[in-house]
C-alpha cells in the first residue's frame, strides 16, 4: 500500500506544474498557521492582562488584605504592587490586591521606586535599553554635564554641556560594535536611600515566592522600619562597580544561616544584600576582585 502511494507521488512529481504547486500550497498552509497562532497568542496576552482574568485566577486565600510593609489591615487595598518598578519593564513580578495597602503603595514605595529609576547608572542604562517608557514615550535623561535622548528606538543622542561630558575612548571593535567611556555627573550617592529601594524589592519577592506569612515574619521587622522610615539597618550593601551592561533585570535569593540573601541584577549592575540584620555581609577577597564595593546602611553610609 505504502509502495503504491510512493509510486503515485513520484509519478505526479514528474509533471512540471505539480511540484511548484505542492510547495506553494505547503508555504501557504504554513504562513496561515503562523498567522493563526500569532492571533491566538495576541488574544491570550490581552486576556491575561484583563482585570477579569487576574481577578479570576487570584486565590482569595492568598489575598489577606494586610500590608506586608506596614502590617496594617485598615485602609484601602485597591491596587496591585509591582515588586520591581514598572519603569524597568516589569510585567510579571506583581503582587495582587491585598498584599500592599494603597497608603504604602502610592506613598513611600512609589517614591523609592522613582529613586531607584533616577539612580544615575540605572537611569542612563534605561535610556539605552528601553524602547519606550510606560507612557509610550521615547526615554531621555538630563544630568549635570550631559543629556541623553533617544530620538528613535535604536538611535541615542548624547549632548555634552561641558568638557566633562564629552565621549572618550571611542573605538570600533572587530565585531562591528562601538565602545566608549563617558563621565556622568549626578547627585551625591546615598546608599541608604538606594538600599531602601532594593529592600522594598527584596521583601516583595519573599511574598511573591514564599507567600504572605513568610513576608510578614517578625524577622523582617527591622527591614520594614528601614524601608518605610529610613531607620538605620545594621548591615551592608554590596554593589558591583564593573558590571557588563545588558537589558536584563533579575532577582535571586536564598535562605542563609540566620539570614535571607539577595542578588539583584539591574541592567548589569549587581546589588548584594541580606534582608535580615545578621549575618552581616562583608567584602571578601573574591568579591573585591570582582570589583564589588561595600556601603553600610547605617550611620552616614560612607563606603568602607
Amino acid at each position: 500500500m505504502i509502495e503504491n502511494i510512493q509510486k503515485k507521488l513520484n509519478e505526479l512529481s514528474q509533471i512540471p506544474i505539480i511540484k511548484p504547486f505542492f510547495w506553494h500550497q505547503f508555504l501557504g498552509y504554513t504562513l496561515d498557521g503562523f498567522y493563526l497562532m500569532s492571533l491566538l497568542f495576541d488574544l491570550m496576552k490581552k486576556i491575561e492582562k484583563s482585570k477579569e482574568c487576574k481577578d479570576f485566577f487570584i486565590d482569595k486565600s492568598e489575598s489577606p488584605f494586610k500590608c506586608i510593609y506596614c502590617l496594617k489591615t485598615s485602609g484601602s487595598f485597591t491596587s496591585q504592587e509591582h515588586i520591581i518598578p514598572e519603569g524597568l519593564g516589569n510585567e510579571d513580578l506583581i503582587l495582587p490586591k491585598g498584599f500592599v495597602c494603597d497608603t504604602c503603595n502610592n506613598g513611600i514605595l512609589s517614591k523609592l521606586d522613582n529613586c531607584l529609576l533616577k539612580f544615575e547608572p540605572i537611569s542612563f542604562l534605561r535610556v539605552i535599553y528601553t524602547q519606550y517608557t510606560k507612557e509610550g514615550k521615547l526615554p531621555k535623561e538630563n544630568y549635570q554635564n550631559i543629556s541623553v535622548n533617544k530620538i528613535r528606538p535604536r538611535y541615542v543622542v548624547f549632548t555634552a554641556k561641558d568638557k566633562s561630558g564629552w565621549v572618550k575612548n571611542l573605538k570600533e571593535n572587530t565585531d562591528g560594535q562601538v565602545s566608549f567611556s563617558i563621565n556622568v555627573k549626578g547627585k551625591r550617592f546615598d546608599p541608604k536611600r538606594i538600599g531602601r529601594s532594593l529592600y522594598k524589592i527584596a521583601l516583595g519577592m519573599v511574598a511573591f515566592d514564599r507567600g504572605f506569612d513568610a513576608a510578614c515574619d517578625t524577622k523582617y521587622n527591622e527591614a520594614r522600619e528601614f524601608i518605610l522610615r529610613g531607620v538605620d539597618f545594621p548591615n551592608n550593601l554590596l554593589i558591583s562597580m564593573n558590571g557588563k551592561p545588558n537589558a536584563r533585570v533579575r532577582v535571586m535569593h536564598q535562605e542563609l544561616a540566620g539570614g535571607t540573601g539577595f542578588a539583584i541584577d539591574i541592567c548589569g549592575i549587581i546589588f548584594l544584600l541580606n534582608l535580615q540584620p545578621f549575618p552581616v555581609i562583608e567584602l571578601n577577597k573574591e568579591l573585591e576582585q570582582a570589583s564589588f564595593r561595600i556601603f553600610p546602611l547605617f550611620g552616614d553610609g560612607v563606603m568602607k
